[in-house]
């Protein structure tokens, strides 16, 4: 099964035999999320060592046959399905929340007038440190940012409360769409980036202490 950091879901196939079988027959696309499995050079030791990996599935599967193993022919539960309706159901549920709504009216003067645009607020909350800009031809400051600092803090809260162990985010991403539906975007992969001053140390161990994180809720934990 492919999952891709891109949201997509395929079977590759029935059982381990059929996907060793793909990975020595090579039957992937060259410019997909599964190109990592064919050779970078075809004619480098890379391709010799899928010659070889045939040659060894042959040996261990008694059969010379292998292009009959390739392909999924089970059947499987929808998975991207699945997912898509947990997705937009979830973002309607966290849209629908008072907090954003709040969000939302705060900053209703920024609402795309296209479909397809939004708006981008960045923020970084680390303890008391606070900052918040508009993301317009760089990052520009903007009047309601002193107004957005407590729903922000609330939206941030509620979020590590609802999900123990993975903590706070320090810098987030306000998106607000043309329809004025609001999402706080929580960056937990990259350290925060400051326009002002740089908060101390003491002020993550404030965060860290008030939302705990546990190994599993690190970045590759």
């Amino acid at each position: 099964m492919l999952l891709g950091s891109e949201g997509q879901t395929e079977v590759l196939a029935d059982d381990l035999e059929g996907l060793l079988a793909r990975i020595a027959l090579g039957t992937f696309e060259d410019d997909g999320p599964l190109s990592s499995f064919l050779p970078f050079d075809d004619d480098g030791e890379e391709a010799q060592d899928l010659v070889d990996l045939a040659s060894w599935l042959r040996e261990q599967l008694g059969r010379e046959d292998l292009e009959a193993l390739v392909g999924v022919r089970g059947s499987y539960p929808d998975l991207q399905g699945w997912l898509d309706g947990w997705q937009a159901s979830h973002v309607q549920a966290v849209r629908e929340e008072a907090v954003f709504i709040r969000i939302s009216e705060l900053l209703s003067g920024y609402r795309p007038k296209e479909s397809w645009q939004t708006a981008n607020f960045r923020v970084v909350v680390v303890g008391e440190h606070y900052e918040a800009w508009h993301l317009r031809h760089g990052p520009q400051p903007f009047p309601e940012a002193s107004a957005l600092e407590a729903l922000i803090r609330e939206a941030r809260t509620a979020r590590a409360t609802r999900i123990p162990g993975r903590g706070a985010w320090f810098a987030a991403t306000v998106r607000l769409s043309h329809d004025g539906s609001v999402l706080v975007l929580g960056d937990f992969a990259n350290e925060p980036d400051f326009q002002g001053d740089v908060p101390g140390t003491e002020q993550y161990d404030a965060d860290l202490h008030l939302f705990p994180v546990t190994p599993g809720g690190c970045p590759g934990g």
